[in-house]
């Protein structure tokens, strides 16, 4: 069985290129034929991708694999900075770095999760960089609740709570999936989670929450011992 995985890796491997390549060339239509904004589009993307990573670790045996595709799409993403296309992706004005962070950050937590043989040190920290991110980001623009700033970036209490909530309910979801721990256990380490990857966007500038956020998730789990 394991060994069949192993010889449909590059298979495996096209098909995932070719997936992303699909969310591209839609987010590319989108916004040059619907005229959706730019927002909208990084948002379908950053989803949309990030469905496709949790695949990789029923897919992928090896972190080389998942460090060729991630080094590609790195290299596209510079490319497509330097050459101005994707702009469903890069046509923004203010500086961000979170596309070009995006695919380290999926080598990083699949390498983590073959390192301490647990899955939750991959799900855990994608699955609130996936979901909460942008949801905060969506109810920060839509409701505009109270402002703020800790770091170059503004926020809004909104978007930060919606953050809150959401990283907790998911981190929780996780540890009941992947762990078996008492109820207040998996109380109290999911508040931890959230309040950390919480704080972890709030403070990033740049766009690096893409980067920050899972980071944050897998330092706690480490320090949790889990």
């Amino acid at each position: 069985m394991l060994t069949g995985i192993q010889n449909l890796q590059p298979w495996l491997m096209l098909g995932v290129v070719a997936a992303i390549v699909v969310i591209f060339a839609v987010a590319e239509a989108l916004r040059k034929y619907a005229h959706i904004k730019i927002e909208a589009t990084r948002k379908f993307v950053h989803i949309s991708a990030g469905l496709i990573t949790l695949s990789f670790p029923y897919l992928f045996t090896s972190h080389v694999s998942v460090l060729v595709l991630s080094a590609g799409f790195l290299f596209l993403l510079l490319l497509s900075q330097r050459y101005h296309f994707l702009d469903s992706v890069n046509a923004i004005r203010r500086r961000s770095f979170g596309s070009l962070a995006y695919p380290v950050i999926i080598y990083v937590c699949f390498w983590m999760y073959l390192q301490k043989d647990n899955l939750l040190f991959y799900y855990l920290p994608l699955i609130i960089f996936i979901i909460s991110d942008p949801l905060a980001a969506f109810v920060g623009m839509k409701t505009k609740w109270i402002p703020y700033r800790l770091g170059k970036d503004a926020k809004t209490v909104a978007g930060s709570l919606a953050f809150l909530v959401s990283s907790f309910l998911l981190a929780g979801g996780v540890l009941v999936v992947y762990e078996q721990l008492p109820f207040a256990s998996v109380v109290s380490c999911s508040l931890l989670l959230a309040a950390g990857t919480t704080l972890a966007e709030a403070v990033s500038p740049w766009g690096l929450d893409n980067l920050f956020i899972p980071l944050s998730a897998l330092v706690i789990l480490h320090l949790l011992n889990l």
